[in-house]
């Protein structure tokens, strides 16, 4: 390779580099402004909650530059109780079945009272 190939090739590569530099730093332009917004949000939530105000008077977060970027719209989620165990098998005097019985109503709350 003579030394003007090899001199097109690293002006090649500089400027690709000068490019990708130039990318980043927009990328992260836009990062630090979508984190500093974030910020402020997070401050008025804050700010809110101690003084005993609705979190709707917050603002709402901006709209994303790029719609492309939008999440989906997640579906709707019901909060259940948390799952608790079957209680283990009750292999004690009948007497003494009352502990058992409990954990049943608490695992299987809608089969009705066992008590």
């Amino acid at each position: 390779m003579d030394p003007a190939e090899m001199s097109q090739q690293y002006s090649t590569e500089i400027t690709q580099l000068r490019t990708a530099l130039v990318n980043q730093g927009t990328t992260v332009g836009r990062h630090d402004q979508m984190l500093q917004e974030i910020l402020i949000s997070l401050q008025s939530l804050t700010e809110a909650f101690h003084q005993g105000q609705p979190s709707h008077s917050a603002q709402p977060p901006a709209a994303p530059a790029h719609p492309s970027s939008q999440a989906q719209p997640q579906p709707e989620t019901r909060h259940l109780d948390p799952h608790l165990p079957a209680p283990k098998r009750h292999n004690s005097h009948p007497g003494k079945c009352r502990g058992f019985l409990n954990q049943c109503s608490l695992a299987f709350p809608g089969a009705g009272s066992v008590v």
